[in-house]
């Protein structure tokens, strides 16, 4: 760009203050139309204009770069929902409402600024930074219906943001060790909370996706065994049961989806909300198959142990490899029981922990 090119810079009369020009940082930083305006310098303007009673010309000077780099904060992060600020010290939040970059919607942001000597109470506000952030990943969607969600988590976090500042000033302004430590417990207890209760949505919302990956994966993995079983009812027949094997692995994708339903509707599946939605999904879609497989497995596994002792399956081998199969699918452990028992009857090993036999 050209000198010729640049926009001309900005006076402080371009923001409604015609006196002299006194906050020479304010009113630089406003200068440059596409400057960018950081929230920390708000906050200070903001202070000016509370600390400075004894000078009623600083604090109107104060005043008005505080309401220009607010304008100008709004048009370049977002829309200004709520907006807080300290009384006793220089601090302040803001949560701001924008559509994302990608285009999925819109997503909430807090910003925050404290002049503080409490290191917690820093880092509590940081904690609430970051529980946005992370609702801007799981709920980020081109769906509508995701935003009322992200709305009430920075509703949450702002109002969490607001109590941390309000601890903030009682750390500025009483001395007395024990209250301090008690408005950042108070604080901490409030965080707490509110982390929690984001965590509830974002597993709820990670689990309706991971099952929705086990369902697609259940569909391919259903078809991959019925046309195995198939091949083998031409190829194999006379070596492989096929209604042992169609049994095993069909009921073994059955028992991994109903494992997962289960633990989705009791809240015991817990996952990694910030994985990316491919790869968890990819992740889901595997479940039916290992389903399937342990119940192949634990079908060879219990025709060797019965054969190991010389007992006879032939009568129902569909029942009873659908139940193998099933119960292999539902519970890994049950899978791993089956296949150790066998090896034990190959090996003539004793369980672990069985006393041998008296002679």
């Amino acid at each position: 760009m050209t000198t010729s090119q640049r926009p001309a810079l900005l006076t402080p009369a371009d923001f409604g203050w015609s006196g002299p020009n006194r906050y020479r940082d304010f009113w630089d930083l406003l200068a440059d139309p596409d400057g960018r305006v950081p929230f920390p310098q708000i906050v200070s303007a903001h202070w000016e204009t509370l600390s400075r009673t004894d000078r009623p010309d600083l604090r109107d000077e104060a005043y008005a770069a505080e309401r220009a780099m607010l304008r100008r904060f709004e048009s370049q992060q977002g829309q200004i929902q709520s907006l807080y600020f300290c009384e006793r010290t220089a601090g302040g939040c803001v949560l701001v409402e924008r559509d994302r970059a990608d285009g999925r919607g819109k997503v909430c942001t807090l910003f925050s600024s404290m002049r503080t000597s409490s290191t917690d109470l820093a880092l509590l506000m940081g904690q609430c930074e970051t529980i946005l952030a992370d609702a801007a990943s799981v709920f980020g969607s081109r769906k509508s219906n995701q935003l009322p969600r992200i709305r009430w988590i920075g509703d949450a976090v702002y109002n969490t943001a607001t109590r941390i500042l309000r601890a903030v000033d009682k750390w500025h302004d009483i001395q007395d060790e024990k209250i301090r430590e008690r408005a950042v417990a108070d604080a901490r207890a409030v965080v707490l909370a509110t982390r929690q209760g984001a965590e509830s949505l974002f597993q709820r919302a990670a689990r309706f996706r991971y099952f929705g990956g086990v369902l697609a994966g259940a569909v391919l993995a259903l078809t991959v065994c019925v046309a195995i079983s198939c091949l083998n009812a031409r190829l194999w027949s006379a070596t492989v049961s096929t209604p042992a094997l169609a049994a095993a692995t069909v009921f073994g994708v059955l028992g991994a989806v109903t494992s997962v339903f289960r633990r989705t509707a009791t809240g015991l599946l817990d996952i990694d909300y910030l994985t990316p939605r491919l790869h968890l999904r990819a992740l889901a879609a595997l479940h039916p198959a290992i389903g399937a497989v342990l119940g192949l497995v634990s079908q060879f596994a219990l025709l060797t142990a019965l054969s190991a002792n010389q007992l006879d399956a032939r009568g129902r081998p569909f029942e009873l490899f659908a139940l193998i199969g099933f119960a292999a699918g539902f519970s890994e452990r049950f899978a791993t029981d089956i296949i150790e028992k066998a090896e034990r009857n190959l090996t003539n090993t004793p369980a672990a922990g069985a006393r041998p036999l008296a002679r």
